[in-house]
């Protein structure tokens, strides 16, 4: 398969299976796990912000992940005497497959708290497969994260997660993905390796380079692969391509003067062995109107033609960037053992996995770029 010139592709190893992170828990949720609690039932697991707090400072697996919900990153955390009396009720939810059968799909967890409005947190509960899979789930394309494929989640590729995304185990999960996408995708296989280039992209250089320069194709349109950025603008002062500036962007420029996520931009376009970025504040001239209208037009066909397109998804704004800090122990599903009773008072127990079943519609779905109209194009 004839793929982009210089792009070189990771191949992950297979051969040592990943191992999803078991769960160290408080008091409270090894009761709540093992203690054959009645499905349907909600009883209270927390009754104070207190317990709450020191199950959190102990590192139970369930409980940070609560508190991770009810304190996004960023939001103050108030100490035990400034917050409200909290309370944690749990119980778990399940689907009946047969009147005499029900099927453990997931816990719940009701947050209340005294003077403010409480928070209602779902966990999905996957089945343990090990003995037909091996204990691990391959994700085989990007689709399966759209699709919410939680059982591809359970994988997941032999790759480290790191503290942040700026890692090379991100850089070469992104070789991965498009590998596997060109290689197994009918739809995804390349068909723009000789499409024109837009009139401007941004020639990247190679990686070390500190400026880069503005591409602008003569009357015979040069041909390549381009990569293309989807962002939020925010600050309406960011860098753009006017009649005056374009002969100085020709010249080249320096990267550190580039508001943050077109930075990011560039070590990405880079990283990925592609030669061309196109960024929308810089492809038209923002002072000509005749220029304006002739190149908004194209732009359909400037992004289905593109190798790629990068998303600065959870950036409001250009200085966002598309790197950011996380907690691994956060993003990993949690082996579990579970015990519970059914409606009829029956016994059941099994190994499962818990999953933040909300993720991507929180970090993905709902982010700032996603809610803004113009991204449908």
């Amino acid at each position: 398969m004839e793929r982009s010139p210089g792009f070189h592709a990771y191949k992950f190893p297979h051969s040592t299976p990943f191992e999803a992170m078991l769960a160290k828990l408080c008091a409270n949720c090894r009761l709540f796990t093992v203690g054959e609690r009645e499905a349907g039932r909600s009883l209270q697991h927390h009754r104070s912000f207190a317990t709450f707090h020191d199950a959190t400072t102990y590192g139970c697996s369930i409980c940070t992940r609560l508190w991770a919900r009810l304190y996004p990153k960023g939001d103050p955390v108030p100490s035990k005497d400034e917050e409200d009396n909290i309370s944690v009720y749990a119980s778990f939810r399940t689907a009946s497959d047969a009147e005499d059968d029900e099927e453990l799909i997931g816990c719940r967890f009701e947050i209340s708290r005294r003077y403010s409005l409480g928070l209602t947190v779902d966990f999905d509960l996957l089945g343990d497969e090990s003995r037909s899979y091996g204990g691990v789930y391959e994700l085989t394309a990007i689709d399966t994260l759209a699709t919410q494929d939680h059982r591809h989640m359970l994988q997941v590729i032999d790759h480290e997660i790191a503290p942040s995304t700026d890692s090379i185990f991100t850089t070469k999960l992104i070789q991965h993905w498009l590998f596997s996408c060109q290689s197994n995708h009918t739809s995804c296989q390349p068909t723009n390796l000789q499409c024109p280039l837009p009139l401007r992209v941004i020639d990247v250089g190679t990686i070390g380079q500190s400026s880069v320069r503005l591409l602008v194709s003569g009357s015979s349109p040069e041909y390549g692969s381009y990569i293309t950025l989807s962002h939020c603008w925010g600050n309406p002062n960011i860098i753009k391509l006017t009649i005056e500036n374009e002969p100085a962007l020709r010249a080249g420029f320096p990267i550190q003067d580039l508001p943050k996520t077109f930075r990011d931009a560039i070590q990405v376009t880079r990283a990925l062995s592609v030669k061309y970025l196109w960024i929308d504040s810089l492809r038209i001239l923002q002072n000509s109107v005749d220029d304006w209208r002739h190149q908004s037009a194209l732009m359909g066909e400037i992004y289905r033609n593109c190798f790629c397109n990068i998303a600065a998804t959870s950036s409001g704004n250009s200085d966002g960037g598309l790197f950011f800090k996380r907690e691994p122990h956060l993003l990993k599903p949690l082996n579990l053992t579970i015990k519970w009773k059914s409606g009829g008072g029956l016994a059941r127990h099994g190994r499962c996995y818990l999953w933040d079943s909300d993720l991507w519609d929180r970090c993905v779905r709902d982010a700032p770029l996603n809610r803004r109209g113009w991204v449908l194009q």
